[in-house]
């Protein structure tokens, strides 16, 4: 049956039309995906301030990042991913044993700009039917706001969350961070944790910016994360603030120093504070580096200090119609991994087109919190590798092997899944295409 649909949608796809001259850039690929990645980092805002560049918005569904300057009227969002294949160890269990997958994730969205403010609001939920094992769900949704008061003084509200079987992240979003101007993955985008059940990741936040002079601004922004974990007796929030000066040193390159206080409220009572200084340099167009640091303070009520808080991020387009990005934190956290204090991590990944239509990527990370909570300490890495065709300009199909291993306290738990999928995009247009 599934291969069936796979022919019959392929058949449609090769009769779709072709993809223009134009669009033989794309270095990203449209896969089957859940949750968004890393919503519960509190870290601080990566682009610094400069209100002046291209406001991008990751695409929910994988396909690469959305430009809200490019919409200048009401416009409606549809796609889906329709994918089937083999997970090793869907209910992680010690005996458990493999099963045919089967998953469809519709996507829906609406956007609109006007000459001083843009929306976008997305809905990707993914349901999965298994051989041998019950079928769950899990439902992701975003909105983001972005407005300009006056020439130097712009805001931002966005908000994000999901809800749904926590096994599922492992189908999770690939590409699906925007890191510069390339969509990559998250260290913790397809992290789980072992027998979770239905989970509840609700992140919000408001940004404000100010520019002082054509060279200097200033920022703030405020983030609220909420996570629960009924199954598990854990739930969890955290609060945080950010203020930050910059000053741009040419139009490539700007300085920032920043101060940041995280709150954390439930299962975990204390809080953090601290600062530091960065860069952001963007020696062209496709090419940023980003780098900010400095100490950071716990309460005694958190039992432990971390010392240092840092965050690295870098993307880059090179010879061979290829991308690749490197990301590395270590950051206050709460969320998806459990009530935690802080997360170390890091990320990369290499995508490269072949051809005019057909795209390779390899993708991989690792995660670690530290945390009160009496689940234990938890660390997790995974790896994926994809090979995507575009059939015609809507419909791509893609063949993905992803493996992730992990630990909660003294629990160790692994997965391999294997699948084929097609992701359709009539009407949502991306960096990436």
């Amino acid at each position: 049956m599934i291969i069936s649909i796979l022919i019959l949608l392929g058949t449609i796809g090769a009769c779709a039309q072709s993809v223009p001259e134009g669009n033989e850039e794309k270095v990203q690929s449209g896969q089957t995906q859940t949750a968004t990645a890393d919503a519960t980092v509190a870290v601080p805002d990566q682009s610094d301030g400069n209100s002046s560049q291209t406001q991008y918005v990751p695409a929910l569904n994988g396909s690469g990042l959305i430009s809200l300057d490019e919409i200048r009227k009401f416009h409606v969002l549809a796609g889906g991913t329709f994918a089937g294949g083999i997970d090793s160890n869907p209910n992680n269990v010690s005996d458990g044993k493999s099963s045919i997958l089967t998953s469809i994730s519709p996507y829906i969205g609406v956007m609109a700009s006007t000459t001083r403010s843009h929306f976008i609001l997305q809905y990707f939920p993914t349901v999965t039917r298994y051989s041998s094992y019950a079928g769950a769900s899990m439902h992701n949704a975003s909105v983001k706001f972005i407005g300009s008061l006056s020439p130097r003084l712009s805001w931002t509200l966005s908000s994000d969350g999901s809800h749904g079987d926590d096994s599922i992240r492992l189908l999770g979003p690939s590409h699906s961070v925007q890191i510069g101007t390339v969509a990559g993955d998250g260290s913790g985008y397809a992290s789980y944790l072992p027998n979770a059940g239905t989970v509840t990741n609700i992140d919000g936040g408001f940004e404000i910016h100010y520019s002082l002079s054509p060279t200097n601004a200033l920022g703030l922004q405020i983030t609220n994360s909420y996570n629960s974990f009924p199954a598990l007796n854990e739930s969890g929030s955290v609060a945080s603030s950010t203020i930050n000066y910059t000053h741009a040193l040419n139009s490539g390159l700007g300085i920032v120093a920043y101060q940041q206080t995280s709150k954390y409220y439930g299962q975990l009572n204390c809080a953090t504070f601290g600062g530091g200084a960065g860069i952001r340099w963007q020696p062209r167009e496709d090419t940023v580096l980003t780098m900010r640091g400095g100490p950071q303070l716990d309460t005694p009520s958190c039992d432990n200090q971390q010392g240092f808080s840092y965050s690295v991020s870098f993307s880059t387009k090179v010879v061979g119609r290829a991308q690749l990005y490197l990301m590395s934190d270590r950051v206050p956290v709460t969320g998806y991994l459990g009530p935690g204090l802080w997360q170390n991590d890091i990320s990369g990944g290499y995508q490269r087109q072949i051809f005019s239509r057909n795209i390779f990527a390899v993708d991989a990370g690792y995660v670690q919190s530290s945390t009160l909570s009496n689940a234990g300490a938890y660390d997790g890495t995974f790896v994926d590798v994809s090979y995507s065709r575009q059939l015609g300009r809507t419909l791509s199909i893609t063949s993905l092997y992803r493996t992730y291993s992990g630990s909660l306290g003294n629990v160790n738990f692994s997965r391999n899944m294997a699948t084929i999928s097609l992701t359709l995009t009539p009407n949502t247009r991306t960096l990436s295409q």
